[in-house]
Order: C-alpha cells, then sequence, then structure tokens
C-alpha cells in the first residue's frame, strides 16, 4: 500500500483496531470465564462458608474492575497492533 501511496496511518490503522477488538474480545472473555468459575466455586462452597460465617466475604470482581480490565485488555492490543505495524521489512 506504501509503494502506491497511501499514508502510514492507512498501513498501520487496520493493524491496531484489529489489535484493540482483539484484545477487548480477549479480555471480555476472560472476565466472563472468571465469573463462570466463580459461580461455580460459589456454589460449591456456599454450605462450607455459611457453616463458617464467611458467605458475604466472597465477592466476584466490582463492575468498574471488570471495565477496567477488559479497557486494558484493548489497550494493550491496539498497543501491540501499533508495535507490529511499526516493523519495516
Amino acid at each position: 500500500m506504501y509503494l502506491v501511496g497511501a499514508p502510514y496511518r492507512f498501513i498501520r490503522g487496520p493493524f491496531i483496531v484489529e489489535g484493540l477488538v482483539l484484545g477487548g474480545l480477549g479480555a471480555s472473555v476472560a472476565v466472563l470465564l472468571l465469573w463462570v468459575g466463580y459461580r461455580a466455586a460459589f456454589a460449591w462452597w456456599t454450605p462450607t462458608l455459611s457453616a463458617l460465617g464467611a458467605l458475604e466475604a466472597l465477592r466476584f470482581l466490582p463492575a468498574s474492575m471488570a471495565v477496567v480490565v477488559v479497557l486494558g485488555g484493548a489497550i494493550v492490543g491496539s498497543a501491540c497492533g501499533f508495535a507490529v505495524s511499526r516493523r519495516t521489512t
């Protein structure tokens, strides 16, 4: 694309957007699997934890922290897409 006159932003843009999307989706899947694991562990350990009186101590990530994890994954993905697109042959 560079040989036909495309500026660098048109060449690098798709790599950065792909990294952003894949990083965000990967982090979203990770948070979802973490929630599924939390629910399974909570269901498994509820009788024991209620007998110990520590049932309220077991909580999942707050929504704000889950959003931070997903945004962090998107940022890392876009940074990696930028780093890959910077390499020239």
